[in-house]
């Protein structure tokens, strides 16, 4: 409904963009499968998509040279503040430029005088999380990477971590 009244108020029937990714194989997959989702369910909207190397796209995002990018981020740390700290108005991260006064104060309360709050900080987040997707519709997370593997029992001392690096592999032993 939103689709087809932006394109009256508009006044066009069809509308052409470019979606940003880097020429990974994986990001590849993923663009053409987002060409297909959106093209599928918005009407009169046509994806071209432009696959670069990861340098290049990194320079395209800061220059804002793109209609829509594809990205991806994963945690540093175990914290949510990982995510959220990137599209505070100052964040060097926050190369679109997003800025909403009301985001960097709940931002700012949650990693600092509600840190030691759980609720207050959750509660923080969740109106960020809001004003960030919901209301501004500046990021649209669409999916979590996951790892599958299998490994032989003889492998032991594999740690697999749930941010950072994938793997130690410093106290591996093969029996």
């Amino acid at each position: 409904t939103l689709w087809e009244q932006g394109l009256k108020e508009i006044g066009k029937k069809d509308v052409s963009i470019e979606l940003l990714g880097s020429d990974s194989e994986t990001n590849k997959k993923i663009s053409e499968y987002l060409q297909g989702e959106f093209t599928k369910n918005l009407p009169g909207l046509k994806i071209n998509i432009k696959s670069v190397p990861f340098a290049q796209q990194l320079d395209l995002n800061s220059k804002k040279d793109y209609d829509i990018s594809f990205c991806r981020w994963g945690p540093d740390y175990k914290d949510p503040m990982t995510y959220f700290d990137m599209w505070t108005s100052k964040s060097p991260f926050n190369q679109m430029g997003f800025s909403n006064p009301e985001y960097d104060k709940l931002i700012s309360q949650a990693g600092a005088e509600f840190l030691l709050d759980p609720t207050k900080r959750s509660d923080a987040f969740v109106q960020a999380e809001k004003i960030l997707i919901q209301d501004n519709a500046a990021i649209l997370p669409i999916y979590q990477r996951a790892i599958a593997y299998v490994m032989k029992p003889k492998v032991t001392g594999l740690i697999e971590h749930a941010f950072g690096p994938d793997y130690t592999y410093k106290n591996v032993v093969i029996k």
